[in-house]
């Protein structure tokens, strides 16, 4: 037996992905920001960090917010020696880094300084809505939780951890009827977090990396494959690189 799911919400998956896993008669779970579902929350910090430095013209302005925080102006120190493809994930270590408090004040100065033009630029990811989310959900998709904000669980207070939890939950009962699961974003947990999700009502837990030993059903394990999983030397994916890969659990 095998699952396949998809976390976010994004457009695509009810567009692209939900019809041709319908015709093959594949059940998957989607796991939903909600905050971003709802329209509260316009981008994750994540996309609106890694979208803020990919974008012609925005990306100085952003760096400029950014580098207001010792830790992440530390991490940019050689960032005029390093072409954006090593730039951008040295940034994300250090975002990941910052306790949530001061990440999400950095990430509201970012978005005052560079949202409203990031959100009109074509390549930003776009997201399901309620009715999307619905239309997934009529597709034979199970619909479960990927937090309200996408948080780094394990930084949060435990009231914040508490109300991440509990209230995308009731979001998408509210909407769907059941919500079952949970996706820790960044795949992060610990065992107070995952003590959190069991009290706060989830069947199960999955991080984003394949797990050893005995499973557990608040950390259970997944292989991560994203477009950059198994490109082949043309730039193109490569199925038996795929395939392979797929197997090794790698």
């Amino acid at each position: 037996s095998f699952s396949v799911s998809f976390d976010d919400g994004y457009v695509d998956t009810l567009e692209v992905a939900a019809p041709v896993l319908r015709a093959l008669g594949v059940p998957f779970t989607v796991f939903v920001v909600t905050d971003v579902m709802l329209g509260t929350l316009r981008l994750p910090w994540y996309e609106l960090v890694q979208q803020s430095l990919a974008q012609a013209g925005l990306s100085e302005p952003a760096l400029a917010v950014l580098a207001e925080h010792a830790a992440v102006r530390d991490s940019l120190a050689l960032r005029n020696r390093l072409p954006p493809q090593l730039l951008l994930p040295q940034v994300m270590r250090a975002m990941k880094q910052l306790s949530a408090d001061d990440r999400r004040d950095l990430c509201d100065k970012l978005w005052a300084k560079v949202g409203a033009e990031l959100i009109q630029r074509p390549g930003v990811p776009r997201y399901l809505d309620q009715a999307g989310v619905r239309k997934l959900q009529e597709l034979g998709a199970e619909v479960s939780s990927h937090t309200c904000r996408h948080d780094l669980l394990p930084s949060l207070r435990d009231e914040d951890l508490a109300q991440e939890l509990s209230e995308s939950r009731r979001v998408l009962i509210e909407l769907c009827g059941s919500c079952g699961g949970l996706a820790y974003p960044n795949g992060d947990s610990d065992a107070r977090v995952e003590a959190a999700a069991a009290k706060a009502g989830y069947e199960y837990a999955v991080g984003v990396t394949p797990v050893s030993g005995p499973p557990s059903r608040f950390r259970l394990g997944r292989q991560m494959i994203s477009e950059l999983f198994a490109l082949g030397t043309g730039g193109r994916m490569n199925e038996p690189l795929f395939v392979a890969k797929l197997l090794r659990g790698k």
